[in-house]
């Protein structure tokens, strides 16, 4: 492990606009889930139902976090920097080799930077002493954290299990050669089929790509396991938007990896929008704060 990984993964938040901001807001969520009591009552009602209109989620979703940033210091700023267009990678008309090359490069990009060893660690925290866990990972894209950091993992947890899972599974990419205790499965978060049992499941990095109305179906689904929902994403905020550019450039060096890694910090949650969506899902927050120096995690269950 290099000095940079290390430091990178001990470094505090840096955000402070982000942090005034989310405080805030953080403070005032029951206010707002009480003034808009009918909209959560919307969401239930869409999330009992075995297929839920994704629109419909969608809807409620975006008029519960408009009523949250509505709230709070520096809404202006924040507002100005909030940009939900889609990312490059997102874009189903890019090449697939391209694709792929560049999120190779975003994965050593969280390796060289301390990010793995911060999102390995956190699991580690969110899992306890849960004796032999399974940990079910969606949207896991190339499944990159799950084999860089799983081995080093099972060494402080014996007998863990990871499932890595993604809609596409070109991305996925299964190898043959993976361990024992790593499988891969295709997965779409619409589905009907109920998610798997599992001790955590696990969400890395990809909240953001996802609309809101997904994001709080995921954690519906996901209370389900034994220790909840980890949430683990780019935190929104002004100064971290600038920290991608940096990083990405100086040690990614894709200019695809750099131009996402800016709108990432622009088109994501942060720690109160994620509390916000996961209470009105019905779930217990257990955690919801930043992370490192430009991630955030949410940690909830069921009630």
């Amino acid at each position: 492990m290099s000095l940079l990984a290390r430091l990178g993964s001990r470094l505090p938040p840096v955000d402070v606009f982000a942090r005034a901001t989310d405080r805030a807001r953080m403070a005032r969520i029951d206010d707002v889930l009480a003034r808009e009591s009918a909209t959560v009552a919307r969401a239930g009602a869409l999330l009992a139902s075995t297929s839920p209109s994704l629109a419909a989620l969608d809807l409620v979703a975006r008029l519960l976090l408009d009523a949250l940033r509505a709230e709070g210091p520096l809404g202006a700023l924040d507002g100005w920097l909030r940009d939900e267009r889609e990312e490059l990678l997102d874009d189903p008309a890019i090449d697939p080799a391209v694709r792929e090359h560049s999120m190779r490069r975003l994965e050593a990009l969280n390796e060289s930077s301390g990010a793995h060893r911060l999102f390995a660690r956190t699991i580690a925290d969110a899992l306890g002493d849960r004796p032999s866990p399974h940990v079910y990972e969606i949207a896991a894209g190339t499944g990159g954290l799950a084999r860089s950091m799983g081995e080093s993992l099972r060494r402080r947890i014996p007998g863990l299990r990871w499932t890595i899972s993604d809609r596409d599974e070109r991305v996925l990419k299964a190898s043959p050669n993976d361990p024992p205790w790593l499988e891969a499965e295709a997965r779409d978060l619409l589905g009907t089929e109920p998610f798997p049992a599992a001790d955590l499941f696990l969400c890395v990095q990809a909240a953001h790509h996802l609309p809101p109305g997904l994001v709080l179906l995921l954690l519906h689904r996901g209370a389900s396991a034994r220790r909840g929902v980890l949430i683990i994403d780019v935190h929104r905020g002004p100064v971290i938007a600038g920290l991608a550019a940096v990083a990405a450039t100086a040690l990614a060096r894709d200019r695809i990896v750099i131009l996402d890694g800016v709108q990432s910090a622009r088109r994501a949650f942060t720690p109160a929008d994620l509390a916000l969506l996961a209470r009105a899902a019905g779930l217990e927050v257990l955690r919801a704060a930043p992370l490192g120096p430009a991630y955030l995690q949410l940690r909830a269950t069921a009630l």
